[in-house]
């Protein structure tokens, strides 16, 4: 059975998209709002400019099925007891997974930013960004950014990673922050940083 969109009520999605969208569509006039641990390591950069996607991804089975980065598998692995929703997103084709209230006590937001300007557009900006670290994951070059404020304090974490010179999929995390919350609280992007590698795995094997 083919699983119907889900579009966000607008009080989650203003916790869950930190401020999101890092990311100028082609004809926009300056930044939008907007991206460590395990699964990634910094990695030193030009300041202005981006380091390059070596290898490229094809994801188009994935912006197909946005939800199908992570398999039944994975989700057990990373604790993960809700399954995911496709989502309405601005910027690209997009899946929620809801467990805040669940065994993994977060909520996550994955987007392919098709609409957007890529990891050159993100570094052509950096300083417009109160947050602002290149890292890799899984390899691939990626950075944790935000503009307004950094959330890791209150455990949310941002981070885009780049699939393409072009293309940028983006991993947002949001923990419960009630008596729930989990005991790495404090440490979103480590958490973070653990499920992008995963969907990243998921995509370099096309499924």
């Amino acid at each position: 059975m083919a699983r119907g969109r889900v579009v966000l009520p607008a009080s989650l999605l203003a916790g869950l998209l930190l401020t999101s969208c890092s990311f100028s569509t082609a004809g926009e006039a300056g930044p939008t709002n907007g991206s460590g641990g395990a699964g990634g390591s910094t990695t030193s950069v030009d300041s202005d400019s981006a380091p390059r996607v070596s290898r490229p991804l094809s994801t188009e089975k994935f912006q197909q099925d946005p939800c199908g980065v992570l398999s039944p598998a994975q989700l057990r692995a990373l604790n993960i007891s809700k399954p995911g929703e496709p989502s309405s997103a601005a910027h690209g084709p997009s899946c929620v997974w809801r467990d805040s209230d669940g065994t993994s006590k977060m909520s996550l937001f994955g987007t392919f930013i098709v609409k957007g300007d890529g990891l050159p557009g993100l570094y052509a900006r950096r300083g417009a960004f109160k947050v602002f670290e290149p890292l890799e994951i899984d390899g691939r070059p990626a950075v944790i950014a935000n503009h307004s404020d950094d959330f890791r304090s209150k455990g949310k974490c941002d981070i885009s990673v780049g699939l393409t010179d072009q293309l940028v999929y983006e991993v947002q995390l949001a923990f419960n922050t009630g008596v729930e919350k989990p005991a790495d609280f404090n440490n979103p992007c480590g958490r973070a940083q653990t499920v992008a590698a995963e969907m990243i795995k998921t995509m370099k094997a096309g499924g």
